[in-house]
């Protein structure tokens, strides 16, 4: 198949899909730490609620 491509051809090609993979992967990676930003501000704010609801029985 690739031996009707001349070498130019193929190193065109060949470029191209590191390019791609590496579009690939940074959009992955940026996909993954939002979704790890947006677990951990929901933890956080999970954690500073129970903070305040004890804080607040502690005066009562």
């Amino acid at each position: 198949m690739l031996n009707k491509l001349s070498i130019k051809q193929r190193m065109l090609l060949i470029i191209s899909m590191f390019f791609i993979l590496f579009i690939c992967m940074v959009l992955f990676s940026i996909k993954g730490s939002n979704h790890v930003k947006d677990i951990s501000a929901a933890a956080v704010s999970k954690i500073m609620l129970e903070d305040q609801k004890d804080k607040n029985n502690v005066y009562v």
